[in-house]
Order: C-alpha cells, then structure tokens, then sequence
C-alpha cells in the first residue's frame, strides 16, 4: 500500500512478532540508523528517554479524551523533543490501546490500601518502578527483560 500511494517511491518490509528482537533493541536499532522505524509501547522507550515514563503510571488518564489530550499539546511537544534529545529517535504518532490500571487474580485494586501483600510485576521503567515503589508495594521486574542501555550519541 505504501508503494502504491508514493507511486513506487517508498516501500517498507514488516517484521512481526519480535522477529528483529524486543522493542527495546529496535530503540537501539533506530537511534544507530540499522532500523528505519519500530512501533512500540511508549513504556519500552522509557528507559531511553525518562519523561515517557508519565504516560505508564497507572490511572494517570480517566479516559480516551484525556489521553488524546496529552498527546496532541503542548505536553507532547516535549515529550518528543525529549525523546529526540535523549535517545536520538523520534516519535511519530500515538495509538491508544488502553489504560493501565492495577489487576489481579487475587482481589480487586480500589485504592492503596488493597496492594498489602500483592506482588506487582513492573517492567525496567524507573518511573514505574519508583512509583510502585513509593505506594508500598513489593514489585518484582519482568523476569527475562535484560537490563537497557541508552544510546549514546557521538
């Protein structure tokens, strides 16, 4: 389709199903110039570039109006020139699939108070990780994530 509506001048080739490693490594890949383009979760670009982190905190949005709102003003402006200056890549555009909030099998998630005892898995997002953190909450990483090393532009 890309061909078709550039008239043969650009063309793109899919990946799919981490066939060219986690998100994390095509954020690498990117900011080297070896990957053109990776769609991800704006958590997986945390790592690289600290102030995306906002964007995963759980119940940070009410609603879909809400996150569109974020993402289309003056807040994602700077986002992105973040982005561009901490990780040499730049972001495109924003999907919504969803807003994080706390779930388990073991009991409903209301208020603070309900994390007593519950074990939250979190992924290397130090925002996430200081904010689970800071409720009192014992959280574990993902187990098999490998820890993330921004780019270094030179």
């Amino acid at each position: 389709m890309l061909e078709a509506k550039t008239g043969g001048k650009h063309s793109a080739k899919l990946f799919l199903n981490g066939q060219l490693g986690s998100e994390q490594d095509t954020v690498n890949d990117v900011a080297l110039g070896t990957t053109d383009f990776s769609i991800l979760a704006s958590n997986n670009l945390t790592p690289f570039s600290p102030s995306l982190g906002i964007l995963s905190l759980p119940y940070i949005f009410e609603n879909l109006d809400q996150a569109i709102a974020a993402t289309e003003g003056p807040i994602a402006d700077e986002l992105v020139e973040n982005t561009i200056r901490d990780s040499n890549t730049r972001i495109l555009g924003w999907t919504y699939s969803g807003f994080r909030v706390l779930s388990n099998s073991k009991k409903p998630i209301k208020k603070l108070a309900d994390l007593d005892g519950v074990v939250v898995r979190v992924p290397k997002n130090e925002i996430m990780i200081d904010t689970y953190k800071s409720w009192g909450s014992i959280q574990r990483q993902w187990p098999g994530l490998k820890p993330l090393q921004p780019c270094n532009r030179a």
